[in-house]
């Protein structure tokens, strides 16, 4: 008897976990969702290597704590060129797969890349060259499974599409909360090189998850979807700038008169105002991956993201200039009250270009509406298939 290959096998427990009668976060499961999870997960776990890669460069090799700031920038530099390889992802396929066999090398690189910082490292030179290997493997590994997470929200509800946002930053963040948990612990009680080589191990994570991968050539025609966001842009916008206002209390001493301390205050104001950026943020990554051709997925997304990059750049060297401007320093807080004033006023500034985006975006259209009711409908009677097959074993059970 021929035993079954691993993607047959891989194929038989799709088909299993697609009979399952339960949601994640809203979305049918499927080995393609633990993937796009896992790859996400990585990313936030690799936090693990950053406390530690501080105390290499300043206990093992002896580096000044200004150069050891440049030094560990320098990793930042794959995470610019994005686009770059967007672009090779969606125009070169490798091995056949333009998902897939990406998915693997990154994993790759990164094991390599942490191997090397664990045992083989002992300059400076070797340990930025190290460092660059893993970030670039990280950074195209995020590109390529942000371009997945694109092929799939196409087409779906916008519901879908949010759900798949959820899910990855939720995954990213389970990462970070661990790595953040365990690091200091893993630093101080077994050494960096312990904590490089426990890190080494996540990256096989990402080779592994691209064989859950369900990849098949795929079309290149250029297609833009509509979904009901340009309300809800213009809504959280408004919404920022009203709960941001609460800076003007805080600055004017208002909330001492209710009762509240300094601390208090501050600190569920920053809370509120974190949660509102995560969730406003939400949309424009439905948005982004909603409006992307097909065929262009990684390198269009890549692209988009840096936009946004460059855009909080931006926002942070204005943010000095009108400091300057104002004439607020370290020990002169006059006119802090109208700079911050001018800085929620100009958080504003992006709302007449909503009307920019396509009208479709505030209607959900009717193919959309047919293929959503279609769908629908098949998980019906998908579910009543199930339930009719559930009946007939039970009943052949009690005849015997």
């Amino acid at each position: 008897m021929v035993k079954p290959s691993m993607l047959q096998r891989l194929g038989r427990l799709r088909k299993r976990i697609q009979t399952l009668d339960f949601k994640v976060m809203g979305l049918d499961p499927s080995p393609e969702l633990v993937a796009i999870s896992m790859v996400y997960f990585v990313q936030g776990i690799l936090g693990l290597s950053r406390l530690a890669v501080s105390f290499f460069f300043k206990d093992e090799l002896h580096i000044q704590p200004a150069e050891v700031a440049v030094l560990t920038g320098l990793s930042s530099i794959p995470w610019m060129v994005k686009p770059l390889y967007g672009f090779i992802s969606d125009s070169v396929p490798l091995f056949g797969y333009r998902r897939r066999s990406y998915l693997v090398l990154c994993g790759l690189m990164g094991t390599a890349a942490w191997s090397t910082l664990a045992f083989g490292v002992r300059d400076a030179q070797g340990a930025v060259a190290c460092m660059l290997l893993a970030s670039l493997g990280t950074a195209a590994s995020d590109v390529v499974v942000d371009s997945i997470v694109v092929e799939r929200a196409r087409g779906h509800h916008q519901s879908v599409a949010g759900s798949l946002q959820s899910l990855c930053w939720a995954s990213s963040a389970l990462g970070g909360i661990l790595s953040a948990y365990f690091s200091g612990a893993f630093v101080q009680n077994y050494g960096c090189r312990f904590v490089f080589a426990l890190t080494a191990f996540f990256p096989l994570a990402v080779s592994a998850s691209s064989l859950l991968i369900d990849e098949r050539p795929a079309g290149r025609s250029a297609v833009r979807r509509a979904v009901p966001l340009r309300k809800l842009l213009w809504r959280l916008m408004l919404c920022g700038a009203v709960l941001s206002s609460s800076q003007l209390i805080l600055i004017s001493g208002l909330h001492r008169q209710w009762g509240l301390s300094d601390q208090m205050f501050v600190l569920g104001d920053s809370l509120v105002l974190t949660v509102l950026g995560q969730v406003s943020f939400m949309p424009i990554l439905v948005l982004a991956a909603r409006m992307c051709p097909e065929g262009v997925e990684a390198t269009l997304f890549a692209t988009l993201m840096s936009v946004l990059n460059c855009g909080s750049i931006t926002g942070g060297a204005l943010g000095a200039g009108l400091t300057k401007l104002y004439g607020v320093t370290s020990d002169k807080y006059d006119n802090l009250f109208p700079l911050v004033a001018t800085c929620i006023g100009l958080s504003l500034l992006p709302a007449p270009f909503l009307r920019l985006l396509p009208g479709g975006l505030d209607a959900e259209s009717e193919a959309e509406r047919a293929e959503r009711a279609e769908r629908e409908a098949a998980e019906e009677r998908a579910a009543e298939e199930r339930d009719g097959q559930a009946q007939s074993e039970e009943g052949s059970k009690r005849g015997v």
